[in-house]
């Protein structure tokens, strides 16, 4: 009913895990992904009334600060970490893939780059939002990421899909960067007066953007 219902208050659906949130999100089974600071991926399964069912995906977090979460169309758990590059987990096989940044567009690897927001657009294309200023169109290969295209975009926060099929970019500025279909930039517009950050973007409606 569009109400929103504080994690303390009556009504709240589930016991909230003890951490400090840094990205949610919930996959096509309806199960409830947790990112942390330095305490990895909590899940909260639809049909069930526990927090992480795969113990091998618990330790292997554990400690680690999750900055993004997204699944592709084949049921793999993109897992962004701040300081140990990126997973993969298998929601099918419950495999979990690591591997670090793949620096193709650029001839030094920045180890302190990471990805801050991720995208799975409606095409099942991966895009990946990176501390660098980067955004990036990746896809999986052979167990190594694989980037297929690469932008710049000046101090890029969050992304999202419009219903049009247009990807936005938020940045910590007042300017929204956006890309049509069958575009290959993206293209800068203000959104704000004055100093402000977009550090993120939810598609509302048919037309809008939260």
């Amino acid at each position: 009913d569009g109400t929103l219902v504080r994690e303390s208050e009556p009504g709240f659906p589930f016991d909230s895990p003890a951490v400090r949130v840094n990205a949610i999100f919930t996959d096509s089974r309806r199960n409830l992904w947790i990112g942390s600071v330095d305490q990895g991926v909590s899940t909260i399964y639809h049909y069930k009334d526990r927090f992480n069912e795969d113990n091998a995906l618990r330790s292997e977090l554990s400690g680690k600060s999750v900055t993004a979460l997204a699944v592709d169309h084949d049921a793999n758990m993109w897992i962004s970490t701040l300081m140990d590059g990126m997973y993969v987990y298998s929601q099918e096989t419950m495999a979990l893939t690591h591997f670090d940044w793949v620096r193709q567009d650029y001839k030094r690897w920045n180890r302190d780059m990471c990805v801050n927001s991720m995208l799975v657009d409606s095409h099942g294309d991966i895009w990946q939002v990176g501390t660098d200023s980067s955004v990036r169109k990746v896809r999986l290969e052979n167990g190594r990421q694989v980037i297929d295209g690469s932008w710049s975009v000046f101090l890029a926060m969050s992304i999202a899909e419009s219903q049009d099929g247009t990807i936005w970019v938020g940045t910590a500025s007042k300017f929204l960067y956006y890309m049509r279909p069958g575009e290959t930039g993206f293209t800068q517009l203000k959104a704000f007066d004055g100093f402000t950050f977009i550090p993120g973007l939810v598609p509302y409606g048919e037309d809008q953007l939260l």
